[in-house]
């Protein structure tokens, strides 16, 4: 009989996964009206400022991903979720765009440090014969956080209360440190030699090469998916469809808690391949409808496509990503993929936001389309010509 993945440990982890990745993605439309509104900044810089964020998450990411078996993974976990909540604090005290610069990069810092530590956790915990079901049950989390957090900040946003968000993410910053106080984190142990050579400042101690072609694919990817996180409310607005730009979070979000379970199980029973193709051609075709569309209905068909391709890259990516790779390696790997998934989130508001004052809003949507088919092509070089029947890790 095969154990089960659902335990206390894994669904608080779920729970705090939810929470971290909640105040990231309804701080980052936030962010972009908050830059624009009080400090009167460009859509580029708006763009930055909520970028600068997932910068900080990938210093963060690829360092506690290489020092969480060392230093211990229950500690860089707590760390992260404090550093977390003390950058909550530091934005009620902001004077100018600079310093909110430095605080969004902070408070990224602490995401990073504490979201690597939810999904080490995860990745060592679940049996290997379930590890894409287990993930993907686990990064559903992360999606079902980016419907809700981008809702409820247009939503309060619409008050005229810029500070009401700040105050509901700062009592979930509190819940997220509690949470972790009450997981148990299984913990590696290396022998002298082993930690001797973790020690060790080298390229391949932070980033694992192994990771990195999946993790490039998840980089093209967050492009494509920061147009949507940061701009659509903008854009929506600009062609006369605000009153779908709430919608659109909440159906993206039903695509994924629907395509989640049936993708992870895909995962484990025949690989990579079947998953990540369909995936970057939904988001191509997302990205193709958000830009042309003239009514709801075209919006919100974008939405439901990108909510699967979003489900189907971050599940698929992160079990590929630990493919084989030692029980001591996991967080790296882990690290690896996120941190280049997040890049993605992070530059692509500034890489495409700059299309817009010249050839408007739709131009960085039909910019993501070439990035996402782009994809296909990459993950072909880089995997899919490896056939991989189904997803067996060494640990």
């Amino acid at each position: 009989m095969q154990k089960s993945f659902w335990t206390k440990s894994y669904m608080k982890g779920i729970l705090t996964n939810f929470f971290i990745y909640m105040i990231a993605y309804q701080l980052m439309p936030w962010a972009t009206i908050y830059s624009m509104k009080v400090f009167n900044s460009s859509v580029g810089e708006a763009g930055l400022a909520s970028g600068i964020f997932i910068i900080g998450s990938l210093v963060s990411r690829l360092i506690a991903g290489h020092y969480i078996d060392i230093i211990g993974r229950k500690k860089i976990f707590f760390i992260g979720t404090v550093i977390y909540f003390i950058g909550m604090l530091l934005y009620f005290v902001v004077p100018n765009y600079i310093v909110f610069m430095f605080v969004r990069f902070f408070h990224g810092l602490g995401f990073g440090a504490s979201s690597i530590g939810a999904s080490t956790l995860i990745a060592v915990i679940v049996p290997k014969s379930k590890k894409g079901e287990g993930i993907g049950y686990f990064t559903l989390s992360m999606t079902i956080a980016s419907a809700i957090g981008p809702f409820m900040a247009l939503a309060l946003l619409n008050t005229g209360n810029y500070f009401t968000c700040l105050y509901i993410d700062v009592a979930i910053s509190v819940a997220i440190i509690v949470l972790t106080l009450f997981i148990k984190v299984p913990e590696n142990h290396f022998s002298d030699d082993e930690l001797a050579e973790l020690h060790k400042v080298s390229f391949a101690n932070f980033v694992s090469k192994q990771a990195l072609p999946i993790a490039f694919i998840g980089f093209l990817a967050g492009v494509c998916f920061s147009t949507v996180l940061t701009y659509l409310a903008t854009y929506a607005d600009t062609i006369g469809l605000s009153t779908a730009a709430g919608v659109y979070f909440i159906i993206y979000g039903l695509a994924s808690l629907i395509s989640r379970p049936i993708i992870g199980k895909m995962l484990d029973r025949f690989g990579g391949n079947i998953v990540i193709y369909p995936a970057l051609f939904f988001t191509a075709l997302s990205m193709f409808l958000t830009g042309i569309a003239q009514n709801e209905f075209m919006l919100l068909i974008g939405a439901f496509l990108v909510g699967i391709g979003n489900a189907a890259i971050t599940a698929g990516g992160h079990t590929l990503a630990i493919k084989g790779i030692p029980v001591g390696k996991i967080g790296s790997a882990t690290a690896t993929f996120y941190a280049l998934l997040e890049m993605g989130y992070g530059l692509g508001p500034s890489l495409l936001g700059g299309l817009v004052p010249t050839y408007g809003f739709r131009s960085l949507y039909f910019a993501a389309v070439c990035i996402a088919l782009s994809g296909v092509v990459f993950y072909y070089l880089l995997l899919g010509r490896t056939k991989t029947k189904k997803i067996c890790l060494k640990i």
